[in-house]
C-alpha cells in the first residue's frame, strides 16, 4: 500500500513539473518596446558596506541614457559605513540621490519602509529594484524596460548566485530551480511572485495598489507587492528567461544564514491561497516518504528519489542552458538533499516559529 502511494505521488510530481515545463517555454518572450521612459533604480541597504559600492558601480555603468535614469540609494538605518559610501556617490554624481531612513512605524517596517521612502523621492515612470549585494549587467535597465507594453505592470528577472564551492554551488542551483518555478507559473498566467533583487514595476501599477503604505506588512515585500498588482486585475506580469537581464548576488555564507533566509521566504508566502497549498501537499508527502525509507522500503524510495532527481534535472535544463550554468549540475544530489530538508522542515518552522530574523532585526508574523 505504501509503495503504491509512493508511486502515485511520484507520478503527480512528474506531472506537475511537466506542466511547469510548458510554462517555462512561454517565458522567452520577445522584447515589446523600444521606448526609453525615465526610470528610477531604487536600492535599499542596511549594513552593506562590503558590497554596496560594487552594486552602485554596476548601476553607473548602465548603457541606458544617463538623463533618463536616476539611482536612489536608501540607507536603512545602517550602523556601519553603508551610509557614508552612499552619500559619497550622491555627492559625486548628479543622477544619484541619497535617502536616510531612521524611523519605523508598526505598519511600515524593514525593507518595505525603506523602499517606500525611496519611491517618494523618485520621478521615474518605471521603478527598478535590486539589492545592495547585487551587480547588474550594463544592459539590465534597457532590456527590462523593453518588456513593458501598455498592459504590463511588472517584469521580473532571474538572479544567479556567485558560486565557489559545493555549499555556494548547491545554493546557486536551488535559486535557478526556484526562479524557474516562479517564471513557469507566470508563463502559465498564474504569477505567484517575482524577486526583489531583480524586479521592475510600472509607477502606475504601483500607485494602483496604494503603495507599501497601504499594503499589509510582510517580511517578503516583493511577494506582497506582486500579489497586490495582480489583484488589481489591470496588469500583466512578465518573467522573461533572458540572459541579458541576469543579476548576480551573494550566497548565504553558512547553513544558519541559509535557513534563516528559507524561513523568511516561507513565512512571507504563508498567506497563499488554499489551492496553492493543495498543490504543495503531494510534494511534501513525496519527500516525506523518500526520507522515511525504512517505512516505504529502501528500493522503492531510491527509485522515487532517482525519478524525482531526473525530473528536476530536466525541468531546470532550459534555465541552466540559457544562463550558461550547466556546470551546476555537479551539485544536483546536494541540491536534492537540501530540497528535501527544507520542504519537510519549513512548514513546521512557519507554524511554530513566528519570529523572523532579518538584517539584525526581529519580526513576528
Amino acid at each position: 500500500m505504501i509503495e503504491t502511494i509512493l508511486f502515485i505521488l511520484t507520478g503527480i510530481y512528474c506531472l506537475q513539473l511537466s506542466v511547469l515545463l510548458f510554462g517555462i517555454r512561454r517565458t522567452r518572450v520577445h522584447p515589446l518596446s523600444k521606448d526609453t521612459p525615465k526610470v528610477s533604480v531604487i536600492v535599499a541597504g542596511r549594513n552593506e558596506e562590503s558590497s554596496i559600492e560594487s552594486c552602485i558601480q554596476s548601476l553607473l555603468e548602465s548603457d541606458y541614457p544617463e538623463d533618463l535614469r536616476e539611482i536612489i540609494l536608501v540607507n536603512d538605518s545602517s550602523t556601519d559605513n553603508t551610509g557614508e559610501i552612499m552619500q559619497r556617490y550622491a555627492e559625486n554624481h548628479h543622477n544619484v540621490l541619497y535617502v536616510v531612513v531612521e524611523m519605523e512605524s508598526l505598519h511600515m517596517r524593514g525593507k518595505a519602509n525603506a523602499l517606500a521612502e525611496g519611491i517618494k523621492r523618485s520621478s521615474g515612470e518605471i521603478y527598478l529594484f535590486t539589492d545592495a549585494d547585487c551587480r547588474v549587467p550594463p544592459q539590465w535597465i534597457r532590456k527590462q524596460v523593453s518588456y513593458f507594453d501598455d498592459q504590463t505592470g511588472i517584469v521580473g528577472g532571474f538572479t544567479k548566485l556567485r558560486s565557489r564551492n559545493w555549499f555556494t554551488g548547491m545554493q546557486a542551483l536551488d535559486w535557478f530551480f526556484l526562479y524557474s518555478i516562479a517564471a513557469a507559473v507566470t508563463g502559465l498566467q498564474k504569477p505567484v511572485t517575482a524577486v526583489g533583487n531583480n524586479l521592475c514595476v510600472r509607477k502606475e501599477a504601483y500607485d494602483d495598489t496604494g503603495g507599501y503604505e497601504k499594503l499589509p506588512f510582510s517580511v517578503t515585500e516583493d511577494y506582497i507587492l506582486v500579489h497586490a498588482v495582480k489583484q488589481t486585475g489591470k496588469w500583466k506580469i512578465r518573467f522573461p528567461l533572458d540572459p541579458e537581464t541576469l543579476v548576480e548576488s551573494n550566497p548565504c555564507p553558512d547553513p544558519h544564514a541559509l535557513f534563516r533566509q528559507k524561513h523568511r521566504w516561507a513565512t512571507g508566502s504563508s498567506d497563499m491561497k488554499p489551492v496553492d497549498f493543495l498543490i504543495f501537499i503531494p510534494v511534501f508527502l513525496l519527500h516525506a516518504l523518500i526520507i522515511f525509507f525504512p517505512i516505504t522500503g529502501f528500493i522503492p524510495a531510491l527509485a522515487a528519489f532517482s525519478v524525482k532527481t531526473g525530473m528536476d534535472s530536466i525541468f531546470v535544463f532550459k534555465t541552466l542552458s540559457t544562463f550558461k550554468s550547466k556546470r551546476l549540475y555537479r551539485y544536483i544530489f546536494l541540491f536534492e538533499i537540501l530540497y528535501i530538508i527544507y520542504v519537510l522542515l519549513l512548514p513546521f518552522q512557519v507554524l511554530f516559529r513566528k519570529k523572523v530574523i532579518w538584517k539584525d532585526r526581529q519580526y513576528e508574523k
